[in-house]
């Protein structure tokens, strides 16, 4: 499934996209989301529980989500699972292989600025 993805993910909007374009250049946003996955001893191990009460433990296993997204069309064009510990900033950066020149991106988390927009 990867590998697929891999291959047809793209953004795919036109000039005549609603929402795609901001003064000439092609709107991108990257989110990311915290997601169960069924608990398991091999989910365990791989993504780990979030913190919980001293003596308790939570109830599913947790995996972070970081996408990006082509704002027209509501396309994910890339994405990264990993460990529900790592925080979403600093999957972020590893998405930006996928934004090129021409791109605006919309990132709540993308830096440490007052700004959520970037222009590349």
């Amino acid at each position: 499934m990867s590998q697929l993805f891999e291959r047809v993910a793209r953004p795919l909007a036109t000039n005549k996209t609603p929402g795609a374009f901001l003064l000439g250049r092609q709107v991108m946003a990257i989110d990311g989301t915290v997601l169960d996955v069924p608990d398991s001893k091999a989910n365990a191990r791989v993504f780990g529980y979030p913190d919980s009460r001293q003596g308790t433990i939570a109830t599913f296993p947790k995996v972070r989500v970081v996408i990006l997204i082509e704002v027209g069309t509501h396309l994910t064009v890339d994405a990264l699972m990993c460990l529900y510990r790592i925080g979403e900033r600093v999957r972020v950066k590893k998405l930006l292989r996928s934004v090129s020149e021409g791109m605006r991106l919309c990132c709540k988390n993308c830096v440490r600025t007052k700004t959520a927009f970037a222009v590349v």
